[in-house]
Formats: C-alpha cells, structure tokens, sequence
C-alpha cells in the first residue's frame, strides 16, 4: 500500500512539473549540445523560481527539445553538404597522397586512355601535358625541313610513380624518350659519361660527416634538355598527343630537329655530363681524377664546397654558408633546378642526419621489396619466429652440396619458386648498407650456377633474417677521432 501510494505521489508530481515547463516561461540559452539541459536541484523539491542557465548534461531530454529547430537541422546539413563535395575535390596526385592507387604504372597512352577511374586517367593525363609542354616551351625542338637521306626517329612513352622516403605518392612522372634503339648504330663516338658510385656516395656522407656540415640535394629539371645537341638529329612525336593537347599540335604528327637533348638518346647522358662539367669548370671548381662525378671549389676565405654528381640529382655541402649561398645562386641561374634542401633520399637509399651530425643510411625500403618478391612466394613452410643470424648456424658453404647439374638446380628453383641467382644479386646491392650480411651474401655467390637443397634452405634463411631485421644501415660518427 505504502509502494502504491508513493507512486501516486510521483505521477501527482510530474504532472505538477510538466505543468511547470509548459506554463512558465524558460529563459533560451545558446545550449553545447542537445543533451544540455537545467541542472538545477531536485525538480521534485526545487522551489517556484526562474529556470536556471544550463551547466551540465542530463538525461532529461525536454529542455533541448523544446529548444530545437527545423531551420538549424537545414543548416547542419547544408554545411554537411559543403564539407563533402569539397573533400572529393581533392587531387589525387599531390604529394603525400597514397600511391597504391596509380599503381603499376600504366605502359603507355593506350593503356591509360582505357583506364575506367577517371580522376587516375586525369592525373596520368595531367603528367603527359606537363612533360610536353616542358620540351615544347623550353625550345627543345625546331621545325625544320629535313635534307636527303637524313631519318625522323619515334618516341616512346615512360611512367613511373615516384615516391617519397616514406612510401607516399611523391609526383607522377612521365617521359617523352627517343627511341636510342632505333638510332644510327654506324656513329664510333665515345657513349660513355661517368655516375656516381655507392661507394663514392659513402665517402662523400663521411667526409661531410667528419667536418660537421649538413649535406643538402638539388634536382635538375628535365637535365637532358638543358643539353645542347651537338649533331643533327630529328624526331617525329606521335599526332596523338596534338588531338589530346591542342596548343602543341604544331609538333606533332610532322619531324622536328632536336636542337636540345632528350632521354633515350644514345648521347643524351654524354650531353648532359658535358654542358654540367663545363660550366663547373668554367666557375673555379676542380674535379676529382679519381672520381670523375665529384668536384669542389676553394674560396678565398678558405671555406669550400663539395659537389657529388649523379646525372640529374647531386648531393652537395659547404663549409661556410655565405660561399654555399653563393654557389647555390650561381649555379641557379644557369640551370633549371630545384634546391630540395638536406638530402634525405639519395640512389634509393634514405639519408639521416642526426642533430649532432651523425648521419645514417640504410636501405630499408629496398630491404622489404626484397622480402616481398622472393620470401613471400618462397615453396616452403612460414616460419614466424625470429632469425637473429644471417646464416643458419650449421650451414657450412661447400661445394660438395651442389646440385649434380644445372637441371637438378632448376628443378629446385622451380620447388622453391625462388630464382637464386636474381635474389643473391639483389642482395649484393643491399648489402652495400648491410655490413651484417655480406659475409652471409658472399658465401651465398659462390653457388649460383648449381644450387643444392642446402643453399637454398640457406638463402631462405637470410631473407627471413632480413625480414626481422629490415632497418639496419651505416652510421658515420661526427666526434670519432
């Protein structure tokens, strides 16, 4: 009875409360959220008063019901709205961007022009345009009548995504190239034009290292054309390009004379390598007779500046930053180039430069394209523990576990679904920033010709001791003696 009569009391006073919220009159405040209600004592013992401000948040949900409004509802989804359409804007091909999805590089135009996603086909596109107008813009061609005997070579297309140090979208880059292929083979001229070395990258890192310098990267835009070509040559540039790109169809579908060099050339590296070295020389700086990529310049403050060459991008540093600066304006004005700042990325290997001046390398994203391409379709069992040596500690490297011939290698090539010879050639390049396994790499080389059960089982070994051991590298000391 006494329940009951307690519960006629409740109902009595919450019909004596909704009468309050409907008779009196509640002061609008801007509430935080629509669960933001009064807070003010027990509305079964609170007295007639004005309603407070709302401070806190209930569950008593009538307060922000009276107060809410088709019109903001529009509002919220108007904006809603808004925000939507300006997300799906976005380009796709900025840096920073997830690469996956241009991925893997169309071969050709043909290819791309299929492409059914059309914000991928339009940034692909969008590259093609940027490269054409560089060579149109940048006088890289003449239109001129060609004499007697002279032959219009084709062009062939390249992609590639390029990435930055972390794996992102860096640009897409297409190339316009000469077919070199189909070039006159009859010419006796010395090709060759000198790059640098894994191992002169190394010395340069450490020098710098040794005189506590930051070691800053410049990329030469479109190299090859900021070359003069030094013959008569022409090309003709598909009539495609002038259907999709109509302020360049002048140059297309008709022979153009080169009066610039472009990739795919069979001097076009050479060309490059002559315009650069002239102009360094030109300016006071000396080149190495060891090293044919590596120059630098002494001021007459004493401070110097070192310069390390790989065709288009080149490493430099200085020991004083007003001659730095100088030689960076300097070489500016001759060439078209980009000062990317400290280096960072350099010969697919990843440069780290410490506070105090230590710098480390390492290969680690060539390391994990290793272990993708050979472990990872590996024939035998996966196993996930740790490897923590090189080699199996039983492994003894002789030649008396060969295959007996090169057919019973190949059967165990095709066992293990794994090509030897190509994996222990990748990992020689790696093991360039991997002390830890050239020991291991070296023993390996020695078999690639007729690989028996036991080095295979061995190479298996390595790889899945690179795969728990991916980001070691080389680091140089600044405060060694």
């Amino acid at each position: 009875e006494e329940d009951d009569a307690n519960q006629y009391t409740w109902e009595a006073d919450s019909i004596e409360d909704d009468a309050d919220y409907s008779d009196e009159p509640v002061e609008q405040v801007a509430s935080v959220g629509p669960q933001v209600v009064n807070n003010s004592a027990n509305t079964l013992q609170r007295p007639r008063r004005e309603v407070k401000a709302p401070q806190c948040l209930t569950m008593d949900h009538r307060q922000a019901a009276k107060n809410w409004s088709e019109a903001r509802l529009c509002e919220d989804v108007e904006l809603a709205t808004a925000f939507s359409v300006e997300v799906t804007n976005i380009p796709i091909d900025i840096a920073g961007f997830d690469a996956s999805i241009f991925e893997p590089a169309p071969d050709n135009l043909r290819v791309i022009m299929k492409m059914k996603d059309p914000r991928v086909k339009a940034a692909w596109l969008k590259a093609y345009h940027k490269e054409l107008k560089v060579l149109v813009t940048s006088g890289t061609f003449s239109i001129e009548p060609m004499l007697e005997g002279e032959v219009a070579i084709p062009t062939m297309e390249t992609n590639r995504v390029k990435l930055q140090s972390d794996g992102t979208l860096d640009k897409l880059k297409n190339r316009i190239v000469v077919r070199g292929d189909l070039q006159n083979k009859q010419s006796i001229e010395d090709k060759w034009s000198p790059t640098a070395s894994f191992r002169s990258l190394k010395m340069f890192l450490a020098h710098a290292c040794r005189l506590k310098v930051r070691v800053r990267q410049m990329d030469f835009i479109g190299a090859f054309l900021q070359a003069k070509v030094r013959s008569r040559v022409f090309i003709k540039l598909p009539a495609i390009y002038g259907e999709l790109f109509p302020d360049i169809k002048a140059h297309c579908g008709v022979p153009v004379r080169l009066i610039k060099s472009m990739y795919g050339m069979a001097l076009s590296g050479k060309y490059w390598y002559q315009e650069l070295q002239e102009w360094l020389l030109e300016n006071g700086l000396v080149q190495s007779k060891v090293i044919a990529c590596l120059f630098w310049k002494t001021f007459e403050d004493g401070s110097k500046v070192y310069l390390l060459d790989y065709v288009d991008d080149c490493l430099y540093y200085g020991t004083n930053d007003v001659s730095l600066k100088k030689f960076e304006t300097e070489i500016s004005a001759r060439f078209d180039l980009t000062l990317m700042g400290q280096a960072h990325w350099y010969l697919s290997t990843r440069i780290q430069q410490a506070e105090n001046f230590d710098i480390t390398i390492d290969q680690s994203r060539y390391c994990l394209s290793i272990v993708r391409r050979y472990l990872d379709t590996v024939g035998c069992a996966n196993i996930t523990r740790e490897h923590t040596t090189p080699l199996p500690l039983d492994f003894i490297p002789t030649a008396d576990d060969n295959s007996v011939d090169e057919a019973a290698a190949l059967a165990l090539s095709t066992e293990y679904n794994l090509d030897f010879a190509s994996c222990v050639g990748a990992l020689i390049y790696l093991a360039l920033t991997r002390t830890d396994i050239i020991h291991a790499v070296n023993k390996l080389a020695k078999f690639t010709r007729r690989p028996g059960r036991c080095h295979f089982n061995a190479l298996v070994h390595t790889l899945r001791y690179l795969r728990d051991h991916s980001y070691l590298g080389v680091c140089y000391y600044s405060d060694m003696k």
